[in-house]
C-alpha cells in the first residue's frame, strides 16, 4: 500500500508516466503469491488450496499461475491432492520438470512426478530413456507399467547388466524418439546427451526442431562435429555425424549442412525474436566466421554482440568499418581500428570532420578521439585544425560534456597527446595546438586534485584505451608531468611498483635475531623458544616477489652491475696483459671475455624474451633508448669476434682498443638505466640527459663561430703568428681561447690588428657564449628541479609497464642474464600450453630457488652473527625466575587511570639454577633453533602469507548486477528533466523492492553521486541517463564503471579549472572578431534588487531584535549584582 502510494505521489510529480506505474504493478511477483509459496514449502495444504483455488487470486496473478512454480513446488512437497486441483483449475505444469528434477538432484520432485502422473505423454519416451542413463530404475518401470505398449524398453528394463543396458539405450531407434521427444520440448541438454551416447540417430528434421525450440548445445555439437567432448573447443574435420546427415543429403562434404543451420540468418532470426542469449551462444561456437555476421549484428544495433565477436574474426572490412559509423556504433568503430583495412577509411575529411562534431558530446567524445588518435598525421586534413582547436576549446571552457565522458582523465590524457602530435604537422596553428593541450592537461590535473579516494583515482588512472595503454602510462610516455604532480598518484605508483602489501625484512624471520633485539623482560625475547610467525608476509616469499616489481628489479640490476664489474676487469687485463689485439692469448682476459660474453648473450635473450611476452600478452615492444645501448653492445661484442672493423686501418691493436672502448661506454650508459629508477640519482642524470639535449643547437652555432673564425684568423694574421699559421692551430688555439686559455703576447707583427681581433673573438665566444650556456643549463635546472616527483613517477611507471606480473606469462621475464638462457629454454612450456597459467606458476616457483638461496644465505649470516650475542644475553633473559617482585612504578606524565589488574606489575628474579642449566643447555638450544628457522624459512618461502583483502571501492558493495539492472529500469521510466536524490530514490525502490525485498538504504550514498554537488541534491535525467545508460557494454563493465560515479567531483574540477584559467584569454581564431553588443536581462536585474532590498530589511530587523536582546541581557545582568551586593550587606 504504501509503494502504491508512493507511486502515486511520483506520477503527479511528473517524475514518472501512469502506464509505467501499471506495468510495474502487474509485473512484480504479489505478497499473496509469495505466501502461497510459504504455505506450500511449509506444506499448510489447506490454507495453500484455499488461497490457490480462489477465482480473485487466480485473476490477479496470471503470469505467476502460468509460471509452473506451484505446481512445482508442490509436487517437491509431496502434495498430490493439491498438485492435481492446480492442474485442474488451469496452473500450469511443465513436461521438462521431471528432466529439472534430475538436472537439480531433487530425488523427491523425480519420484512425485511419476507417482502423480502429470508427466507429459509427449515425452515419454525420452522421459524412461533418461531416468534408466541416469540410474532411476524403479521411477523407470513406473513409467513403462503405465506405457506397456513401448516394447523398445521391455528389453532394457529386464536386463540386470550394467554394460548390456547401456548398449540397449545405445539402440539407433530408440535414440533417435527419444532424442526428437528431448527436442520437441526444447530440452537441449539431454538431447545433447543423446547424442554423446549415439550420433548415428541425428537427422536434418532434428536440426531444424532444434533451431525452432532453442536447442543451441545440440545445434554446436552439429555444427563442429563434436559429439563427444564435455565441452566443444573446436571444429572436428571429420565426424560421424556430417558422415549420417550427408547420406540422408545425398552429398559428400557438410557444407549444405551449415548451409542449414546458416549461422547469419539464425542469428539474425534469434535477435529478431530477441532471443540475445541464445545469439551470444552461438556467436561463440567454434569458427562463426562467416561472412555477413559483423554486419548483421550492427544492422540489428547489437554493439555489445559485435565487439565481443570481433575477438574471435580474423579481419574486418572498410564496408563493415563504414556501416559501423554510419549506424553510430562508435565504441565497435574503435574496437575495429585493431585491424587494418577501417584505419583506410579514415583518411577521408569528410570522416575526419564528422569525428570532431563527435567531440563536442561528451558520451561520443572518447570513442571519437581514439579513431582520431589511430590516423597517422600524414594523413590529417589540415584545414580542420583550427576548428578541431575551437571545439576542443569551447569543450573544456563552455560545457559541462566532461561531466558525461566515463573516462576524463584518460579524455584529457588523449587530447592533449593527439594535439601536441598535430602540432607538428599544423604549424600554422602550432601554438593553438599547444595552448589547447596546455588547457587539457591542467583540467586533468584539476579533476585528479578532486577526487578524493585513492581507490577511485587509481581506478581512473588506470582505465586504458584501444591500443591497451593506461593513463599513467600515456602521461609518462609523454612526459605529461602537470598531470603527475598529485601526491596521491605518488602513492599509486609507489604501491604499484613496491607491492601493495607491507612486507618485514629477511631478518625478522630469525627467532635468534628477534630474541636479541627484542627486551629481556618482554615474551619476545623467547622468540627463539617458538616457531616463526608464518602468518606475516617476508620479503623474501615467492608470493611478494611475485606482486612487487621492484623486488624483481633487483636481479636485473645485480647483473648488470656484474657486466660493468667484469667488462672493466676485461679492460684493465687487456692493459696489463697489452692482450687488445688478441684477448684469447692471455688466459685472464679471456675468462673475462667468455664471461661478459656470456652476459651480454644473456642480454639479448632477455630483449628476445620481451619481444615474445608482448606476442603473447598483445602489448607493444616498446624500442627505446635502452633497447639501442643492448642492441649496439650486443653488435660490439660480436665486432669483436668477427673483427670487420680491421679492414679500416692497419694498426689493429688500435682499432681494437676503440672498439672496447667503446662497448664499455656503452655498459655505463646501460648501468645508468638502474640508476635512473632511483629518486635521487635518476633525477640527476635524467637532468644531465635533458641538458645535452638543450644545448645542441647551441653547439652547432658555437662551432660555426670557431670553425669560420680559424679560417679568418689563418687569412689575416698567419705571418703576425705563430699560433695561425695553419687552419689547423688556428681551429685548435681558437677553441682553448674560448674556454679560457688563451695569450695576448703571440703576436710578432700586427700586434695591434692581432690583439684587436682576438678581443673581438673573445668578447663573442667567452663573454657573451658561455655565459649564454649558463643560462640555458640554468633554466633546465630550475625547471627540472621543480618537477622532481613528477619526473621520478614517469620513470617508475615506465619501468612498471616493463615489469608488471602477468598470470600467463609471467615467467618469461622471471630471469635475468645470465638465468635467461634458462628462461629462454624452456618458454615453449609456457608459450605454446593449453593452460600456460598452470605452467606459468610451476616454473616460477621452481626457478624461484634461484632467488631464494642468496636470501637464505642473508638470513644465516644474520642468525649465526647474533648467535653469540643471543647466548651471553640468554643468561639474563632464560634465569629470571623465582619469586615475583614488584617493579619500581615508572614517572607518568599523564595521570591515566589503570585497570586494578595492571596496577602492580610483579617481574621474576634472578635464578642461578637456570643460569647454570642455561650455561650448559644454552648453545644446543640456539642451535635447534636455528636449524628450525632454517626449515621454516623454506616453507615460508613458497606460502603465501597475504591477508586476503583486495582494495575495493565502498559503492563495490552497494552496486551489483541487479542494482545496475534497477537503475538501468529506473532512468528508462523516468520523464521528469531533473529531480531531486530524494525523488530519484524513491522511484528506485519502487524498480527494487518489484524483485526482490531488500535494504536500499545504501543506495542512496551511489544516487548522491549524480547530483550536481553535495549541497545542491538535483541530478538531471538527461546526464544520469548518459552516464549509466551504455549499449556497448557488457553487465561486468557496466557495473564496473557505475561504481565509480561521481558528478559533484568532476563539476568541482571543472569550476576551479575555469577559476584559474578565468583571468587569462584564449584566442580561438587569429582573425579579429566583431564585437557583439552585450544584453542584459531588464527583469533578471530587478529581481536581484528586489532580492536585495529584502535582504537588507531582515537584515535591519535581525540588528534591531540583537541589540534589543543585549539591552535586556545588561539590565538582567544589573539586576544581579545589585541583589548580591543588598544581600551581602545584611548580613550580621
Amino acid at each position: 500500500g504504501n509503494q502504491n502510494l508512493e507511486g502515486k505521489v511520483l506520477v503527479n510529480a511528473g517524475i514518472i508516466s501512469q502506464k509505467t506505474l501499471d506495468k510495474l504493478e502487474s509485473s512484480k511477483t504479489s505478497d499473496k503469491a509469495l505466501r502461497l509459496l510459504r504455505y506450500i514449502e511449509s506444506s499448510q495444504e489447506d490454507k495453500a488450496r484455499k488461497l490457490a483455488l480462489s477465482s480473485a487470486f487466480i485473476q490477479e496473478n496470471p503470469k505467476f499461475v502460468k509460471s509452473g512454480v506451484p505446481v512445482k513446488a508442490a509436487t517437491s512437497q509431496g502434495l498430490e491432492t493439491l498438485v492435481n486441483e492446480l492442474i485442474q483449475n488451469g496452473y500450469y505444469s511443465s513436461p521438462k520438470m521431471l528432466f529439472e528434477g534430475i538436472s537439480q538432484f531433487n530425488h523427491s520432485l523425480v519420484t512425485n512426478v511419476v507417482q502423480f502422473k502429470i508427466h507429459s505423454l509427449e515425452c515419454i519416451n525420452v522421459s524412461i530413456w533418461y531416468l534408466l542413463h541416469m540410474g532411476y530404475y524403479s521411477e523407470a518401470h513406473k513409467l513403462f507399467a503405465e506405457n506397456p505398449d513401448l516394447d523398445a524398453y521391455r528389453e532394457v528394463l529386464e536386463s540386470e547388466n550394467e554394460s548390456e543396458r547401456a548398449n540397449l539405450l545405445s539402440n539407433t531407434e530408440i535414440v533417435r524418439v527419444s532424442m526428437k521427444e528431448a527436442l520437441g520440448i526444447g530440452e537441449d541438454f539431454v538431447a545433447s546427451v543423446l547424442v554423446r551416447v549415439n550420433p548415428l540417430a541425428v537427422t536434418m528434421e532434428m536440426v531444424h526442431i532444434a533451431k525452432d525450440n532453442l536447442c543451441i548445445e545440440f545445434l554446436e555439437r552439429i555444427w563442429t562435429g563434436d559429439y563427444r567432448s564435455d565441452q566443444v573447443t573446436k571444429k572436428r574435420k571429420n565426424s560421424k555425424i556430417w558422415k549420417v546427415l550427408c547420406e540422408e543429403l545425398g552429398c559428400d562434404e557438410p557444407s549444405r549442412i551449415f548451409e542449414a543451420i546458416s549461422v547469419v540468418d539464425y542469428i539474425k532470426e534469434l535477435l529478431t525474436k530477441k532471443h540475445k542469449a541464445e545469439a551470444e551462444k552461438v556467436l561463440k561456437w567454434p569458427e562463426v566466421n562467416q561472412e555477413g555476421v559483423v554486419s548483421t549484428l550492427i544492422e540489428l544495433q547489437q554493439e555489445d554482440l559485435a565487439i565481443a565477436f570481433l575477438e574471435r574474426t580474423e579481419s574486418v572490412s572498410e564496408e563493415e568499418f563504414t556501416l559501423a559509423f554510419s549506424s553510430k556504433l562508435y565504441s565497435l568503430c574503435v574496437e575495429m581500428l585493431a585491424f587494418e583495412e577501417p584505419v583506410l577509411c579514415l583518411k577521408s575529411p569528410q570522416v575526419q570532420e564528422q569525428l570532431i562534431g563527435l567531440l563536442k558530446k561528451g558520451e561520443t567524445c572518447l570513442q571519437a578521439l581514439e579513431i582520431l588518435n589511430a590516423l597517422e598525421m600524414k594523413f590529417w586534413c589540415t584545414e580542420l585544425t583550427s576548428e578541431l582547436c575551437s571545439i576542443f576549446s569551447k569543450f573544456v571552457k563552455k560545457t559541462q560534456e566532461i561531466v558525461v565522458c566515463p573516462a576524463p582523465l584518460l579524455y584529457c590524457a588523449l587530447a592533449a597527446e593527439f594535439l601536441e602530435k598535430l602540432s607538428e604537422v599544423s604549424l600554422e596553428h602550432q601554438n593553438k595546438c599547444l595552448n589547447t593541450a596546455g588547457l587539457f592537461k591542467q583540467l586533468g590535473a584539476s579533476i585528479e586534485n578532486y577526487i578524493q579516494e585513492e581507490l577511485e583515482l587509481k581506478y581512473f588512472l588506470l582505465q586504458k584505451d584501444s591500443r591497451g595503454r593506461s593513463v599513467l602510462t600515456i602521461l609518462a610516455e609523454n612526459n605529461f608531468f602537470e598531470m603527475l604532480e598529485n601526491d596521491e598518484i605518488g602513492t599509486i605508483v609507489s604501491k604499484m611498483w613496491a607491492g601493495s602489501e607491507k612486507n618485514y625484512p629477511i631478518k625478522e624471520a630469525s627467532s635468534i635475531y628477534k630474541s636479541y633485539s627484542s627486551p629481556s623482560g618482554s615474551e619476545e625475547a623467547m622468540q627463539f623458544a617458538k616457531r616463526t610467525d608464518r602468518t606475516k608476509s617476508y620479503v623474501f616469499q615467492y608470493s611478494q616477489w611475485k606482486q612487487s616489481c621492484s623486488l624483481r628489479f633487483l636481479p636485473y640490476s645485480f647483473a648488470c652491475v656484474l657486466l660493468v664489474v667484469f667488462y672493466q676487469m676485461l679492460i684493465y687485463a687487456a692493459i696489463s696483459a697489452n692482450a687488445f689485439n688478441d684477448l684469447t692469448s692471455d688466459q685472464t682476459t679471456f675468462g673475462y671475455l667468455l664471461t661478459s660474453v656470456v652476459l651480454i648473450g644473456g642480454v639479448a635473450v632477455e630483449r628476445l624474451l620481451q619481444v615474445l611476452f608482448c606476442w603473447r600478452t598483445k602489448g607493444e615492444f616498446q624500442v627505446d633508448r635502452w633497447v639501442v645501448v643492448d642492441l649496439l653492445i650486443f653488435l660490439g661484442i660480436a665486432e669483436v669476434f668477427l673483427g670487420l672493423t680491421e679492414i679500416l686501418s692497419s694498426d689493429t691493436d688500435f682499432v681494437k682498443s676503440v672498439l672496447h672502448s667503446i662497448i664499455v661506454t656503452l655498459i655505463w650508459l646501460r648501468f645508468c638505466s638502474v640508476l635512473i629508477i632511483t629518486k635521487s640519482l635518476g633525477t640527476l642524470l635524467r637532468m644531465i640527459y635533458l641538458m645535452i639535449i638543450e644545448i645542441r643547437y647551441f653547439i652547432v652555432i658555437f662551432l660555426f663561430l670557431v670553425v669560420g673564425s680559424s679560417g679568418i684568423f689563418t687569412a689575416i694574421l698567419r705571418d703576425s703568428s705563430g699560433n695561425y699559421t695553419n687552419y689547423n692551430l688556428s681551429l685548435a688555439n681558437l677553441y682553448s681561447g674560448a674556454l679560457g686559455g688563451f695569450s695576448f703576447e703571440v703576436f710578432d707583427k700586427n700586434k695591434y690588428l692581432g690583439w684587436s681581433m682576438f678581443g673581438f673573438y673573445m668578447l663573442v665566444a667567452n663573454v657573451m657564449f658561455l655565459n649564454l650556456l649558463i643560462a640555458l643549463l640554468s633554466n633546465v635546472y630550475a625547471e627540472l628541479n621543480s618537477k622532481v616527483d613528477s619526473q621520478h613517477r614517469a620513470v617508475t611507471v615506465s619501468y612498471y609497464n616493463k615489469f608488471y606480473w602477468d598470470q600467463n606469462f609471467g615467467f618469461l621475464l622471471f630471469l635475468p642474464t645470465p638465468l635467461s638462457y634458462l628462461g629462454l629454454l624452456f618458454s615453449p612450456v609456457v608459450l605454446f600450453a593449453k593452460n600456460p597459467q598452470k605452467w606459468n606458476v610451476l616454473l616460477t616457483k621452481c626457478f624461484y630457488v634461484f632467488y631464494a638461496i642468496p636470501q637464505f644465505c642473508v638470513f644465516l649470516v644474520y642468525s649465526l652473527l647474533y648467535f653469540p650475542v643471543l647466548y651471553f644475553k640468554g643468561f639474563k633473559i632464560y634465569s629470571k625466575s623465582g619469586k615475583n617482585q614488584k617493579l619500581r612504578k615508572e614517572v607518568k606524565i599523564f595521570d591515566v587511570k589503570e585497570e586494578e589488574a595492571n596496577q602492580e606489575t610483579l617481574q621474576g628474579g634472578f635464578s642461578w639454577p637456570k643460569a647454570v642449566l642455561w650455561g650448559f643447555l644454552g648453545v644446543f638450544w640456539i642451535l635447534f633453533a636455528l636449524f628450525r628457522d632454517s626449515y621454516d624459512f623454506w616453507v615460508i618461502a613458497y606460502i603465501s602469507a597475504s591477508s586476503g583483502k583486495t582494495e575495493k571501492s565502498y559503492m563495490s558493495e552497494i552496486v551489483d548486477d541487479y542494482f545496475v539492472e534497477t537503475l538501468n529500469r529506473t532512468l528508462k521510466a523516468i520523464e521528469a528533466e531533473e529531480l531531486s536524490v530524494q525523488q530519484l530514490f524513491d522511484t528506485f525502490e519502487m524498480f527494487y523492492k518489484s524483485k526482490k525485498d531488500a535494504n536500499i538504504e545504501s543506495a542512496k550514498e551511489f544516487l548522491n553521486n549524480l547530483a550536481n554537488s553535495t549541497n545542491n541534491l538535483v541530478v538531471q535525467t538527461e546526464r544520469a541517463k548518459k552516464l549509466c545508460l551504455k549499449k556497448s557494454e557488457g553487465a561486468k563493465e557496466s557495473k564496473k564503471r557505475i561504481r565509480h560515479i561521481n558528478v559533484p567531483w568532476v563539476l568541482k574540477a571543472l569550476k576551479k579549472f575555469r577559476q584559474q584559467i578565468g583571468s587569462s584569454s584564449y584566442a580561438v581564431e587569429n582573425k579579429p572578431q566583431e564585437e557583439t553588443p552585450q544584453t542584459f536581462d531588464i527583469q533578471e536585474i530587478e529581481e536581484i534588487e528586489a532580492e536585495f532590498k529584502d535582504l537588507d530589511s531582515k537584515y535591519s530587523s535581525l540588528l534591531e531584535e540583537t541589540q534589543l536582546i543585549k539591552q535586556q541581557m545588561e539590565n538582567q545582568i544589573q539586576n544581579i549584582l545589585s541583589r548580591s551586593s543588598l544581600a551581602s550587606s545584611l548580613k550580621p
